[in-house]
């Protein structure tokens, strides 16, 4: 018995050690890139947007609700995966969800219609279907008073109708 426990602690030590300052390498070294522990970290719109994104609980407008998250990788790759839940607070799962995923860049600041500040962010979308790719011209705001990112309600497919407006009932909190 007390080998037993002797060797499960000769086991449990360096993971503890380990965890409690903060583990060994902070990436892979295999493998795709995985996001941070927690987002909206650094200083710049590009440190602070690497992570795992998730929306609140939102109607869609076609008698079902949703909940979106959005991963950002350092590497500029990106996933958003939207599922559709039958009820106003998420909790039956419909069952249906849609994945897209592409890269992404970062553009120029500017300065959004409300007065804020926000950034230009192109988003290569790889279709479901394959064939090709669009790239969608959007915005996107790190809050770093409330945590939370902002981008707009629909993006554009032509770098002129980007919009100047972000959708601010609509943020996604570090999941």
């Amino acid at each position: 018995m007390l080998t037993t426990i002797s060797r499960a602690l000769a086991l449990l030590l360096p993971c503890i050690a380990l965890s409690a300052c903060g583990g060994g390498s902070s990436s892979p070294v295999a493998g795709p890139a995985l996001p941070p522990a927690s987002c909206g970290v650094g200083s710049t719109i590009a440190e602070q947007i690497i992570g795992t994104w998730q929306r609140q609980c939102l109607n869609n407008g076609g008698g079902s609700y949703d909940i979106e998250t959005r991963t950002f990788r350092a590497d500029g790759s990106y996933a958003i995966t939207t599922r559709d839940y039958s009820d106003s607070s998420c909790s039956n799962y419909t069952g249906l969800s849609i994945t897209n995923s592409g890269s992404y860049t970062l553009g120029p600041a500017l300065t959004t219609s409300g007065g804020l500040a926000a950034n230009e962010i192109d988003m290569e979308i790889v279709p479901l279907g394959g064939g090709g790719t669009n790239t969608r011209y959007d915005i996107v705001r790190f809050d770093t008073s409330t945590r939370r990112l902002y981008m707009s309600t629909f993006g554009a497919y032509t770098p002129s109708g980007r919009p100047d407006t972000l959708d601010l009932a609509a943020w996604h909190v570090c999941k």
